[in-house]
């Protein structure tokens, strides 16, 4: 049989993802340009600080998650896909962050990727075959699996945070315009993945050490091997950190005095320090000299240019480098629940139009309509209320849907565009109306930083 028919079911994760895969795997053919093009531009998504790219793999569109911190590539979930043929492959050991064992996993060979014309037609790939990860419910759009290595292998990959756009350079000729201004950060591979050196400081103390680039994590720090006397005295609290590959993971939550990585130093950074039986490192991240990783918090505050090649991560401070870092100061987790109808009236009432009939000089064509729009979308609802919140002591419950927040109203808002309030902005006041049942509430929090 030359191909398998692979569907699936759900199972929920979070926005921290780390995939470590058990088993080799063969070379692949590169990835080529469309003949007489050296650049590339992919609009992505984003959301909570992570890339998400369209991608075609043999012939059918998924939604793939942008991972420098995967060597591989895998497909985790069939939301939105009837159906995906893949070349028949040999079942492997696939491991990584949460409390769970290792699960298993079909290695694939030969398949056909495309991204805008940026396309491999020997990729290999790993597909779920036990179970399935659904990020929806917490991500609020549809992602099937993660892109890896092999992706930046054969480019200069731009990612440019705030225009929302992959950019991909064939050579360093055709990027030499994008990389003026940019300062460069050396890069070491273990395990096709790249790290970078940057130094912690807590205080007085000061520790050097390198740091996994990973933009399949959301959050800026992850902290793995180091020692816990270097933030004994910081404040924290503890905390679900997300999801990985393998299934929950705890810890707690602090604050750093700074992060410098290379010529640029962040301040008061947020760091999650996951509990030690929540982790399945591999050797690569393992080593005492590997002190954890920085994600998509602190990558998405810079335009930055991957080239593997060369062994080079570059970097320009963006216009968001100066926001502060913050955990969420509302108290409260969302998720996405099942599909609603939004009916909108659009007035087009005293709204010049053009008129096929002949007018006197001066004079113009009024409509005199109006119509309403259906949209479906899903429902935002409040997840969890941390104890002691300003969500808490407002009022707002476990279940409440939320239809407004400021200016945004049902039907024009996304989990992240509601999520996102609550990092920024501290001791500001947010406004919120809120479904509970049959009524409509209106509540206003103060947001307050709980570190």
């Amino acid at each position: 049989m030359s191909s398998r028919i692979f569907k699936g079911m759900e199972v929920r994760i979070s926005v921290v993802l780390f995939l470590f895969i058990i088993g080799l795997s063969k070379a692949q053919k590169a990835y080529t340009f469309p003949p007489g093009t050296d650049r590339i531009e992919i609009p992505f998504q984003s959301t909570f600080n992570l890339v998400v790219l369209p991608v075609e793999i043999n012939g059918v569109e998924v939604q793939m998650i942008l991972d420098t911190g995967a060597s591989k590539s895998i497909i985790f979930n069939f939301s939105g896909i009837d159906s995906l043929a893949v070349q028949q492959g040999n079942l492997i050991k696939v491991n990584g962050y949460g409390d769970q064992d290792y699960f298993q996993a079909y290695y694939s060979e030969n398949n056909d990727i495309n991204i805008q014309g940026y396309s491999n037609t020997s990729a290999n790939l790993f597909i779920t075959a036990d179970q399935e990860i659904n990020m929806k419910s917490t991500l609020g759009i549809d992602v099937n699996g993660l892109i890896g290595a092999s992706f930046f292998k054969d480019a200069l990959v731009e990612i440019d945070y705030i225009n929302n756009l992959v950019i991909l350079h064939k050579t360093v000729a055709s990027a030499r315009r994008a990389l003026r201004g940019m300062s460069r950060l050396p890069l070491q591979f273990k395990d096709e993945k790249p790290y970078a050196s940057a130094a912690l400081i807590n205080d007085q103390d000061f520790l050097n050490g390198l740091f996994l680039i990973d933009s399949g994590s959301s959050d800026a720090l992850f902290l793995l091997n180091v020692d816990p006397a270097f933030y004994l005295n910081n404040k924290s609290f503890k905390d679900y950190l997300g999801f990985g590959i393998n299934g929950d993971i705890y810890g707690k939550r602090t604050k750093l005095t700074s992060l410098k990585l290379g010529n640029a130093s962040l301040d008061n950074v947020t760091t999650s320090i996951p509990k030690e039986d929540n982790l399945s490192l591999p050797k690569s991240q393992s080593s005492s000299s590997v002190l954890g990783s920085i994600g998509g918090e602190i990558l998405s505050r810079f335009d930055i240019i991957l080239d593997y090649n060369n062994k080079s991560l570059y970097y320009k401070k963006n216009e968001d480098f100066d926001s502060g870092f913050f955990y969420n100061m509302a108290g409260m987790e969302l998720r996405v629940g099942e599909k609603d109808i939004v009916t909108t009236i659009i007035d087009k009432r005293n709204e010049p139009v053009q008129s096929n009939y002949k007018v006197v000089e001066g004079q113009k064509t009024i409509n005199r309509q109006t119509f309403t729009r259906l949209d479906v979308v899903k429902k935002i609802l409040v997840k969890y209320i941390r104890p002691n919140s300003p969500s808490e002591k407002a009022g707002i419950k476990e279940g409440d849907e939320i239809i407004a927040i400021n200016n945004l109203r049902k039907g024009g808002m996304s989990l992240n565009d509601v999520a996102s309030k609550f990092y920024k902005n501290p001791y500001s006041k947010v406004k919120l109306k809120i479904k509970r049942g049959d009524k409509i509430k209106t509540f206003k929090i103060k947001l307050i930083p709980v570190i």
